[in-house]
């Protein structure tokens, strides 16, 4: 596919771009023809950065790029041009076609390969080349997500054990505040939302102090100038406080003429004007109730008082509403006040298990994944640090390019334009050939919970745009709107949804309203909204006893809904349905259902899509202790540690390793009186055949269950009898990968933790570990469920969504205030938390959770966007109806009146008082009809070599050594047998020497031959260094082996290879190959010298019988000479090509 005129000039090499590619417009494409064009131009690919999202995504453009370079260098120069403009745009000449076939090898010769990777695994490589610049253990690891969270837990701990030393009474105030205010699932909430905002939680208390950092929220609350809320409500009832006079002459007149409701409030009022101050305290509600409703509004006037007092008191009206907002101005300080106490517990208790976290993180060399990011920033931020990083990276970076750049947050664009400082600076500045590429689409942006913000995006932009500007450098601001994905029907309804202003709200930060271009014009398309699915109506409450005899009612609202897309995805299959636009039927492959959140819908679609037999891939995401297999696994190691536990018992009787039957369990546990399961079990096996056989299976899973590791144990049980066989034959083979994950995560946990199966299974159940399935599986045709989270970059033909009356989540406690006053850091955001409270929601603190909630409507309405793009072809929209009923907020309401706004709108009878709103486009293009996949068979019947045993295999030729004879050698000569002449000592060194000398020139030789025998270790005397110098002389100038020892000779030189049946592998010591023959010899140290050829081992003649045999194979037209040196004499003895051929085991061809 050709670049379109926006997609080439996005892709400029020279220019600094920022992309606005909306949903399907190929940005991966832009950025891989971005790629390309930098590398044509003579950017070597290690100068190139390019970061992505995901993992799936960096392999996905590295693919292309290599797929694509390696193409291009078989092509012929026709050829070639083409594919160099298809693929990027540029028209080549003679040098770029040679840039293009040699990049090809440039990329495989890169010893890390090309640098596209998340912002992540660059972050970690940065930190492994610079640990000690950043703090770090150069062995640092960065550790799971399950770690992370165990250490959090750990941490937590230790601040509550701390919290109870009697010197920590600040802690232990702390810790009391959150005990009366939250559960332990609320306080793990609190703190892990802590953890997200960890940076900036230190940047506060480094700015601050954490006492100063309290005293700072305060201020911006508007409450620093009381300790307490009791010494508010106390100054606010002090006399000089309080209307005295009309207080009084309002008593006097409701006393006279007042009604029933005033005369109730009389004695508590008066009783608070006659007390002390300091005791007024305790009626401060009751003298609320006065001027205030119970929902803190400002009594109405029309009747109260009643008229006969406002008619003798006319300006009473004035004095309720005055003293009433006093009073609301009070009680909305001691609710700040309540939010300053609340927060300072636990910015408090949060930074105690923030410092305890890092610690073990330090004492372990671990760090999360938020660390990679925090401690990269710190690095390229440090001062006298910084810039020596940036040298070093300067010359290795010269364009970074940015991919999903919308999901990008400020600690993550903080690393980028720290690496990018230089690039509009001092030398570089004036270096062309240095620039910046981001792509995004802030329509896209949904990822806030990783603090992801689209106006992030505009903001770098902004930036990057004003740096290139004053170094007079290129920056090209490029929208992409032309969608090669969805069809003209799809991208009708996305223009029509967001045609509303309050619906476009967050999804167009700095331009016009939304509007696709379709590539595919004329290309069928279709959307439908269904009917909501509307909840049952409400049973009597079963009474306590019938509840676990009771089943969960098909007539719910997301079970019939499934029910129904389950249905209708059967009936397109069965009908073989066509996509028009493709020209064949419909397969289980192209469907994608997308949810919001995991619930029980989940459940119910993939249980009915199996019954109706539709291959399903199952749920994206799964938490493995939920997983069947992995709970009767589970169950086993729980029944090995403590089988007196009857349900454990039972459940393992009754799992797939077991498989006792109804009727024998029922049998086993009857009329037992008061003894165990495990018991009667024992008692009863040796009469009853099915109770030995469970026995015998418990008996093997019980054994040295409490001294072996846990993954030895679970090792163990998965190969038991066949119990993985058991387990994927009662469940299915979407079992595999969950048993899988349950080892890995064993071998894991011996790692960090004592071996102990009693702590891993605490340790499992508490973690809730996941196991993500890769969405895009190649080869599997089968329905996909996913949330859209997960779906971001994905799409399929057909798109079913069917949750979508879900409301948008708002239950974030920890908010952002603004601070107040003079301040190190004005710029710099508060913490601050209500508690559980919404009562609290006043002032700064409502104003923050009005903000947060716009924030998260907004990304409510950019999911449905990416939700809605992900469809190429079909669309179906449904939804059920639930507590929280569809409003015009939902997305059911927003597509809705989307599709209202469409012509040619049909609605259709979808039973008594339902309507289905469908839009509907027909095939205009013409399309080369395609041949759909034979349909899956209902039965296939096995091969033949199914059932039957694999022929036996010839039994392969024991490898020959020749360097190591099988028979036996000559006996050596003993080391303490040196005698007057140190034979054992002259055959080593000679050894020596005639491996070394051959290497250097002849006139060299002698010198270094004398240096090496001179040596004190050697202890020999100069004659005996002379004499030995001339034995080994005489060798190496030899007339008949001068080559062997020449300046082409070779030292070790190893043999392997097959020689009829024979597989040989030697060493020969010494080779030397000329243009007619080939030498070899092999030296005998230590090893008495014969006195001729005859008297030679035969082991010795049979080593050298087959090294010339191989040889002669390599060498079929060369002569093969062979001989032995006995360096004890030393003897170079020439070796008959009549004796070798005798003493061969191999017979010549």
């Amino acid at each position: 596919m050709s670049l379109t005129t926006e997609q080439e000039r996005a892709s400029h090499p020279q220019a600094n771009v920022w992309v606005a590619a909306s949903a399907g417009t190929g940005k991966t494409h832009v950025l891989t023809a971005r790629m390309l064009r930098l590398l044509l131009h003579g950017v070597p690919p290690e100068q190139l950065l390019c970061l992505t999202f995901t993992k799936a995504a960096a392999a996905e453009m590295a693919n292309r790029l290599r797929q694509t370079l390696g193409e291009w260098t078989h092509l012929s120069d026709i050829k070639l041009d083409a594919a160099i403009y298809r693929s990027c745009g540029e028209k080549a000449d003679a040098p770029m076609r040679e840039t293009a076939r040699r990049l090809f090898a440039h990329v495989l010769d890169l010893s890390e390969g090309l640098r596209i990777q998340t912002i992540h695994a660059f972050c970690q490589a940065l930190l492994a080349r610079f640990p000690l610049e950043a703090g770090l253990s150069p062995q640092f690891e960065v550790m799971e997500d399950s770690r992370a969270r165990e250490l959090l837990a750990l941490a937590r701990d230790q601040v509550i054990a701390q919290a109870r030393q009697p010197l920590a009474k600040q802690l232990n105030a702390a810790l009391s505040v959150l005990a009366n205010e939250v559960n332990e699932q609320d306080f793990d909430s609190l703190m892990n939302s802590l953890m997200v905002e960890r940076r900036l939680l230190r940047d506060l208390i480094g700015t601050y102090g954490l006492d100063g950092l309290l005293v700072a929220v305060r201020q911006a609350l508007g409450v620093e100038g009381y300790d307490d809320q009791d010494a508010l409500i106390r100054s606010a009832l002090e006399d000089d406080a309080l209307p005295l006079a009309n207080l009084r002459h309002f008593i006097r007149l409701v006393r006279e003429k007042g009604g029933k409701t005033e005369k109730d409030r009389l004695p508590d009022l008066e009783t608070l004007l006659k007390a002390r101050p300091c005791d007024r305290i305790a009626l401060w509600d009751s003298y609320c109730a006065v001027f205030l409703t119970k929902k803190e509004d400002i009594r109405k006037t029309s009747r109260y008082p009643v008229k006969a007092v406002q008619t003798e008191w006319p300006d009473v009206a004035d004095f309720i509403h005055e003293e009433g907002a006093r009073i609301l101005e009070i009680r909305k300080q001691v609710k700040l006040l309540q939010v300053a106490r609340f927060t300072d517990a636990a910015l408090r208790i949060g930074a105690a298990v923030l410092k305890i976290y890092d610690a073990e993180k330090a004492r372990e060399a671990v760090l999360d994944y938020d660390d990679l990011i925090l401690s990269t920033e710190r690095l390229l931020q440090q001062e006298g640090i910084a810039p020596w990083i940036l040298y070093k990276l300067d010359a290795g970076i010269t364009h970074v390019l940015v991919d999903e750049a919308q999901d990008t947050n400020p600690e993550q664009w903080s690393v980028i334009e720290a690496l990018t400082s230089d690039f509009y600076a001092g030398d570089s500045a004036r270096t062309p050939n240095r620039t910046i590429f981001a792509v995004g689409d802030v329509k896209q942006s949904i990822y806030g919970f990783q603090r992801a913000d689209p106006r992030e995006f505009i903001k770098a932009r902004d930036r990057v745009r004003d740096k290139a500007t004053k170094a007079k450098r290129p920056f090209h601001t490029v929208p992409l709107d032309l969608s090669f994905r969805s069809v003209e029907a799809v991208l009708a309804l996305v223009d029509g949804v967001f045609d509303e202003p309050e619906t476009a709200a967050g999804l167009r930060l700095d331009h016009g309203a939304i509007r696709h271009q379709a590539s595919r014009k004329g290309d069928a398309g279709l959307v439908e909204l269904w009917p909501i699915e509307p909840k049952p109506p409400r049973e009597k409450e079963l009474d306590a006893w019938d509840v676990p005899f009771q089943q969960e009612p098909d007539d719910d609202a997301e079970a019939r809904l499934a029910v129904r897309i389950a249905t209708h995805i059967r009936q397109m299959l069965d009908r073989k349905e066509q996509l028009p636009a493709r020209a064949r039927a419909i397969r289980p492959g192209d469907i994608l259902v997308l949810v919001q959140r995991r619930t029980a819908f989940v459940e119910y679609l993939v249980k009915k899509l199996k019954q109706l037999d539709v291959a399903v891939a199952g749920s994206d995401r799964l938490t493995i202790t939920d997983q069947i297999a992995v709970q009767d696994l589970l169950a086993c190691a729980r029944m090995a540690l403590l089988p007196e536990d009857d349900l454990t018992l039972a459940t393992v009787l009754k799992g797939p390793l077991v498989d006792m039957s109804e009727s024998d369990l029922f049998k086993l546990a009857h009329d037992r009186g008061r003894k165990t399961l495990w018991a009667a079990l024992v008692e009863q096996s040796p009469s009853h055949p099915a109770f030995a056989q469970a026995r015998a299976v418990i008996d093997a899973i019980r054994k040295n269950a409490d001294t072996i590791p846990p993954f030895e144990f679970f090792s163990h049980l998965a190969g038991l009898g066949r119990a993985r066989e058991a387990l994927i034959g009662r469940m299915g083979y979407e079992v595999v990968d969950p048993l899988d994950e349950l080892l890995r995560l064993a071998q894991d946990f011996e790692k960090h933790h004592p071996p102990s199966l009693q702590r891993f299974l605490q340790w499992i159940e508490r973690g809730g570990a996941e196991i993500k399935r890769d969405p895009e599986q190649k080869g599997r045709d089968e329905v996909r469920i996913m949330t859209v989270h997960g779906a971001k970059g994905l799409q399929a033909p057909i798109v079913y969504l069917p949750d979508c009356c879900r409301l948008p989540r708002n239950d974030a406690s920890l908010l952002k205030i603004a601070p107040a006053g003079v301040t190190a850091r004005p710029d710099l955001p508060l913490l601050i938390w209500r508690g559980n409270s919404s009562a609290l929601e006043v002032g700064p603190v409502k104003a923050a959770r009005e903000e947060l909630a716009s924030k998260a409507d907004e990304e409510y309405r950019r999911l449905l966007y990416v939700a809605l793009t992900r469809a190429e072809d079909r669309l179906y929209v449904a939804g059920w109806e639930s507590r929280n009923a569809a409003n015009s907020t939902s997305w059911y309401d927003m597509i809705k009146a989307g599709m209202e706004r469409l012509p040619d709108l049909l609605s259709i009878e979808d039973g008594p008082d339902r309507q289905l709103l469908r839009y509907e486009q027909d095939q205009r293009r013409t399309v080369a009809l395609m041949q759909s996949p034979s349909p899956r068979p209902d039965h296939v019947d096995c091969p033949s070599w199914l059932h039957s045993p694999p022929p036996v295999e010839p039994t392969p030729a024991r490898p020959l050594a020749p360097s190591r004879p099988d028979g036996d050698e000559p006996a050596s000569s003993s080391p303490l047998s040196a005698g007057p002449s140190g034979l054992y000592q002259r055959g080593l060194l000679i050894h020596r020497l005639l491996e070394l000398l051959p290497d250097l020139p002849s006139d060299q030789r002698e010198a270094a031959a004398k240096r090496f025998l001179s040596k004190p270790a050697h202890g020999l005397a100069p004659e005996m260094v002379d004499r030995w110098w001339h034995e080994v002389e005489a060798i190496l100038s030899h007339p008949d082996f001068h080559p062997l020892f020449g300046p082409d000779s070779a030292a070790e030189v190893p043999l392997a290879g097959l020689v009829g049946d024979l597989a040989i592998s030697g060493q020969i010591d010494r080779l030397a190959i000329t243009e007619d023959a080939v030498f070899l010899v092999d030296y005998k140290t230590n090893r008495p010298p014969p006195k001729n050829v005859a008297n030679v081992s035969p082991v010795y003649l049979r080593q050298m019988g087959l090294y010339k045999a191989a040889l002669q194979r390599i060498y079929p037209d060369k002569s093969i000479y062979c001989a032995l040196l006995w360096t004890d004499v030393p003897h170079l003895m020439t070796l008959p090509e009549s004796i070798l051929e005798t003493h061969s085991l191999v017979k010549p061809d």
